[in-house]
């Protein structure tokens, strides 16, 4: 029977290397991937905490776990950092193309008259 601290060291060695899958993802633009790795993530996270309110580790776990545990938290610290300079960026694409979709909306009526009021000959002389 594994004991919490032993729980606590797995899980632990389980995040780091889902949190590392998790930077590498991001750094490639792999986001939906990314996502699927933070799934799989969850439940573990949910289980740590579970193990380190136990009565016997209640504020007893020692400086290598917290470290690691810290260590855990910064990483994914950066990465949210990383999306969320990602997102401002698609954010800022996406307003450009709004912008040129409501400006092509606002040409287009002008430019359909303009091919419509030539006069037919005209249009066969410029062919």
């Amino acid at each position: 029977m594994e004991t919490p601290a032993q729980g606590i060291r797995r899980l632990l060695t389980a995040i780091e290397s889902l949190v590392a899958e998790e930077e590498v993802l991001f750094r490639a633009g792999e986001f939906q991937e990314a996502g699927l790795t933070q799934d799989k993530l969850q439940p573990l996270i949910d289980r740590l905490g579970e193990l380190a309110r136990t009565p016997a580790l209640r504020g007893r776990l020692d400086g290598t776990l917290k470290q690691r545990a810290a260590d855990i938290l910064a990483r994914r610290g950066r990465s949210a950092e990383l999306l969320s300079v990602r997102l401002a960026e698609v954010r800022a694409q996406l307003r450009v193309l709004a912008e040129a979709q409501q400006r092509t909306a606002r040409l287009r009526p002008v430019y359909g008259r303009a091919v419509l009021e030539q006069p037919a000959n005209a249009l066969a002389a410029s062919a």
